[in-house]
C-alpha cells in the first residue's frame, strides 16, 4: 500500500484518533471484555484523555492514508505501549510493524539505552505482539474488568 505517511499525531486530531480506537477495539476487543472492562476502556481513549497524557509527555504516531487514521501507537515512559491499533481494512499489510519500529525508533533516538519495551496486550492482540517479537512475561490478569497479558521485547 502506497501513500501511508506516519507521524506524529497532533494537537487537534485527539477525536479522529479516538475514533479509529474504539472502532477497532469495538470489533476486536470488546467482545472479550466485561461490560466494565469496555467502560474503563473507553474513559482511557476520550478524546481528552489522550490529549492529556500527550501533554504529560505520552507520545502517539498515527499511520495516515487518504487524510485518514488507519493506525495509531501509544507510548509511555519510552519504553511502553499504552495502545496499538490498525484499522480491520488496513491489517496484516505491514503497517502495525512500521508504527512500532518508527515508536521503537523514535525512543532511542531519544535515549539509547532503551533494551525493553513493554505491552500489557489484550487477549485479542496477543499474537499479534507474538509476531512483532514480544513474550508473554506473565499470565493473564484482570484489572477494572480490562483483561491483559504482560509481555515484553527484548532488543
Amino acid at each position: 500500500m502506497e501513500n501511508i505517511v506516519f507521524r506524529k499525531m497532533l494537537v487537534g486530531e485527539e477525536i479522529e484518533a479516538n475514533i479509529l480506537i474504539e472502532k477497532v477495539f469495538n470489533e476486536f476487543v470488546a467482545p472479550g471484555y466485561s461490560e466494565r472492562g469496555i467502560s474503563e476502556f473507553k474513559k482511557y481513549v476520550t478524546s481528552n484523555s489522550l490529549l492529556s497524557r500527550e501533554k504529560d509527555g505520552n507520545f502517539f504516531i498515527i499511520a495516515v492514508h487518504d487524510k485518514k487514521f488507519i493506525g495509531i501507537i501509544e507510548i509511555r515512559n519510552l519504553n511502553h505501549i499504552s495502545l496499538f491499533f490498525v484499522d480491520k481494512k488496513h491489517q496484516e499489510k505491514g503497517i502495525g510493524r512500521r508504527l512500532m519500529k518508527k515508536a521503537i525508533d523514535k525512543c532511542q533516538a531519544i535515549d539509547i539505552n532503551i533494551k525493553t519495551f513493554s505491552v500489557n496486550s489484550s487477549p485479542y492482540a496477543k499474537k499479534v505482539y507474538e509476531k512483532l517479537g514480544f513474550k508473554q512475561i506473565q499470565e493473564e490478569q484482570s484489572k477494572n474488568g480490562l483483561r491483559f497479558i504482560p509481555m515484553s521485547l527484548v532488543m
